[in-house]
C-alpha cells in the first residue's frame, strides 16, 4: 500500500478527512471523523482495504452535502473532460459508516461505461443509509440483497457514540455495533482495538470495543 494507517485518528477537516485518488490504502483500527464534505473520499478508482474503522461525520460548522463515505471511478475536470480509472478493490469489513445525514454512503459509476471497474464489498458493517425517498431502490449499485457486495450489514441503528460534538466516537453499552463483527482469524493489526483492548469474535465493529460511559 502507498499508505498504511493503524490506530490513527483524523478529525475536524474543513473539506475531506482522507482523500485518495487512484490510491492504494490499507487502514486498520482507525477513525476518520467529521469533515465539511466527505470524511473519506475514494476518487478515480484505486485499491483499498479498511478493517475495523469508524467513519463518522457530524460536521456542524456549515451545511454538508457529501456523505460520510464517497466512492467513485472517475474525475470530471471540466470542459467535457472526464478521466476514469478502475476501482480494483474497496473492501470494508467490521466498519461503522455513520453521521447526521440520511445517506452516508454514496457510490458513483462512470456514466455510460460499465467497463470501468467499480469493485466494492461491505461485510459486517453498521451503515447509515436512510433512503426515505426511495431514490436508490432500483439502483444496482445498492443491491443490498447481493451478498457479493453487502453481507452482514446493519442499517440505521444507533452506534451510541460517546460525544459526536467533540469527536469522541467510542461506542457505549447500547450500541448497535456490539457483537456484529466477524473476523474468524484476526491478523495482528486488529487483534486489539485502537486503545489496545483485546477483541473477541464476534467482535464489536468500528475502531473501538464498547465501553460503559461514566455519568457526567
Amino acid at each position: 500500500p502507498t499508505l498504511t494507517l493503524n490506530n490513527s485518528k483524523i478529525n475536524n477537516s474543513a473539506t475531506v478527512g482522507l482523500l485518495a485518488r487512484t490510491g492504494h490504502i490499507e487502514a486498520n483500527n482507525s477513525v476518520i471523523g467529521s469533515a465539511g464534505q466527505a470524511s473519506l473520499y475514494l476518487n478515480l478508482g484505486g485499491t483499498y482495504t479498511f478493517r475495523h474503522c469508524t467513519f463518522a461525520n457530524y460536521w456542524s460548522n456549515s451545511f454538508r452535502v457529501s456523505p460520510t463515505v464517497l466512492i467513485d471511478n472517475f474525475l470530471d475536470v471540466g470542459n467535457g473532460t472526464i478521466f476514469t480509472a478502475d476501482l480494483v478493490q474497496a473492501d470494508f469489513s467490521n466498519c461503522i459508516i455513520y453521521g447526521n445525514n440520511g445517506i452516508e454512503l454514496l457510490l458513483n459509476q462512470a456514466e455510460n461505461d460499465s467497463s470501468i471497474l467499480l469493485e466494492y464489498n461491505f461485510k459486517n458493517c453498521l451503515i447509515k443509509f436512510d433512503d426515505f425517498n426511495n431514490r436508490f431502490v432500483n439502483d444496482p449499485l445498492y443491491n443490498f440483497n447481493d451478498t457479493d457486495l453487502f453481507e452482514g450489514i446493519v442499517f440505521n441503528s444507533d452506534p451510541d457514540f460517546k460525544n459526536t460534538d467533540t469527536g469522541e466516537f467510542i461506542i457505549g453499552d447500547n450500541s448497535a455495533a456490539i457483537g456484529i463483527g466477524n473476523t474468524p482469524s484476526m491478523p495482528p493489526a486488529i487483534q486489539n482495538d485502537i486503545l489496545g483492548n483485546p477483541r473477541v469474535n464476534p467482535s464489536d465493529v468500528g475502531a473501538y470495543n464498547h465501553t460503559t460511559f461514566d455519568d457526567d
